[in-house]
């Protein structure tokens, strides 16, 4: 649906196979298998390969990938990482639960967190942020 000269610029997280979102999946199927079988998932977003394959008909494509190393500010009552995610890739999982499974939850997300993304000595942690790219040129008419 772009015009002749149009441009289509996407950013989007891959973020889906870091511990972090990983974790997500791995704690939740674990501590609630009656709620959560993630078997069959896959994510929403492909692999540049698939975006080549299905865009590159219509014009110039630039792709590329590349991480962000965030630095996560210091939480007293949460892990960073937890922090960062739990309003949006967490949601999933704590939409679906009540108060005290997502508190145990949490608790068992923050321990496993602490194992995979270290706190620097004042609290902090090094975050990495993995993100693909793609831009597609439509030639002029």
């Amino acid at each position: 649906m772009l015009a002749p000269g149009g441009v289509l610029a996407v950013q989007s997280p891959r973020q889906q196979e870091a511990p972090s979102h990983r974790l997500l999946r791995e704690l939740s199927e674990a501590l609630y298998p009656h709620l959560f079988d993630w078997s069959g998932w896959q994510d929403d977003v492909r692999g540049l390969a698939e975006y080549d394959r299905i865009l590159s008909a219509f014009g110039e494509l630039d792709l590329w990938e590349t991480t962000y190393v965030q630095l996560l500010a210091p939480d007293a009552e949460a892990h960073p990482v937890r922090r960062f995610t739990e309003a949006t890739a967490g949601r999933r999982v704590l939409d679906q639960l009540d108060a005290g499974q997502a508190e145990a939850f949490l608790t068992g997300y923050d321990a496993e967190l602490e194992t995979h993304y270290p706190r620097r000595s004042d609290g902090s942690v090094l975050f990495p942020f993995h993100r693909s790219f793609l831009v597609l040129r439509v030639p002029e008419a």
